[in-house]
């Protein structure tokens, strides 16, 4: 038995009615007034017409409205969207950094490494308090936009769909996926996996150690050296 609590406007009505359905009988109603009850058995049509004078159909068209709370972003965030369980809410955010020089580590030897554009794209979990997903790829754009066409990470460690190969799962605040996230990646010492000419790269060269000394003596990675990734910011954060 389903039963739904309303009231009728009118002075002629009842303070107060309780709808009690079942899937045998007819539609009962309980209707109180001045502290007394008394039911009724109506038929579909006439409950009908009484919930057409009453204040559910008004209840019914208001659009329902969900507020999510959002923590605190970062800077130049492109995209949002969440995903909300009822143990969880899932950040999944899109946003860029401009270029910096940053110590990259290989073999023992610290190369300075002028970085392109950093775009990326994390999932951050808010009852973790972490980053459970990260996805790099870079822009020759100064100004990012949603249309800027991305190329693919040109050093190591990272899938051809921009996923970064990394099982640690970053413990962060919302507000600090960059640093926490997107540099603490890159602080990581590399090593070789996933790099290679065709692979992450179009470079003329195979070793790694040659590839970081040239990125570094050239003050960056040249346009040409980069590999398309096939998509754009909007598309990166989509996938």
């Amino acid at each position: 038995m389903n039963t739904l609590q309303t009231q009728v406007v009118g002075a002629s009505y009842a303070e107060e009615v309780l709808l009690r359905l079942t899937p045998t009988n007819l539609p009962q109603l309980e209707l109180k007034m001045n502290g007394l009850k008394r039911y009724k058995t109506v038929g579909w049509h006439q409950l009908l017409k009484m919930l057409d004078r009453s204040m559910v159909v008004e209840q019914l068209e208001r659009p329902p409205v969900h507020k999510v709370a959002i923590p605190q972003l970062p800077e130049r965030v492109l995209f949002v969207t969440t995903e909300e369980t009822t143990s969880d809410l899932t950040v999944v955010m899109t946003g860029w950094t401009p270029g910096v020089e940053y110590p990259f580590v290989f073999r023992e030897r610290t190369y300075l490494i002028q970085t392109p554009v950093i775009v990326y794209r994390v999932r951050w979990s808010n009852s973790k308090k972490a980053i459970t997903e990260l996805s790099l790829a870079v822009s020759t754009d100064t100004n990012v936009t949603a249309t800027s066409t991305l190329f693919r990470w040109p050093f190591s460690n990272v899938y051809r769909d921009q996923r970064v190969c990394w099982t640690a799962e970053v413990s962060c605040e919302l507000r600090e996926v960059v640093e926490r996230g997107v540099f603490g990646f890159i602080q990581t010492p590399n090593n070789t996996h996933l790099y290679g000419l065709g692979v992450s790269h179009n470079a003329p060269y195979r070793d790694y150690d040659e590839f970081l000394g040239a990125v570094q003596a050239n003050q960056g990675v040249n346009a040409d050296w980069l590999i398309p990734a096939g998509k754009t910011v909007s598309e990166f954060h989509q996938a």
